[in-house]
């Protein structure tokens, strides 16, 4: 089961209940964001990234800001694809803005991207013949 974001992944635990594999990809550190930051939402989104840490059998970031963040925070390894259409990865210095969308500059960064595409694929498909 692939989740996308913190939120949805607080429920990361259930699929694993049933056996299923599982791929959260970070977009961003949503809890820390100012429209969530009054109430229940920021602790919700941010229980979600620690289920992730906990859960899932692979997590992908979306910048190399992120990926040290779930490194320091929780000592876990990422994948650190950079994805098209991310906020976070504009303030990388190897992404560009695209009207919107990022685009990754360097080749070698896209070989990466496509080699983890290609393994969050194959997870995806081993979870659903379990």
């Amino acid at each position: 089961m692939h989740i996308h974001a913190e939120g949805p992944a607080f429920f990361a635990w259930l699929p694993k209940m049933f056996g299923k594999r599982v791929v959260v990809t970070v977009h961003g550190i949503d809890w820390q964001r100012e429209k969530w930051q009054s109430g229940l939402g920021s602790k919700f989104i941010h229980q979600g990234e620690k289920n992730a840490v906990k859960y899932a059998d692979e997590v992908i970031v979306l910048s190399k800001g992120v990926q040290d963040y779930f490194k320091e925070t929780y000592g876990r390894m990422t994948s650190d694809t950079c994805l098209l259409y991310t906020s976070d990865a504009a303030d990388e210095e190897d992404s560009g803005d695209l009207g919107g969308r990022r685009s990754i500059k360097k080749k070698k960064r896209m070989k990466r991207a496509r080699t983890v595409a290609a393994k969050v694929n194959t997870v995806e498909k081993e979870g659903t013949e379990q």
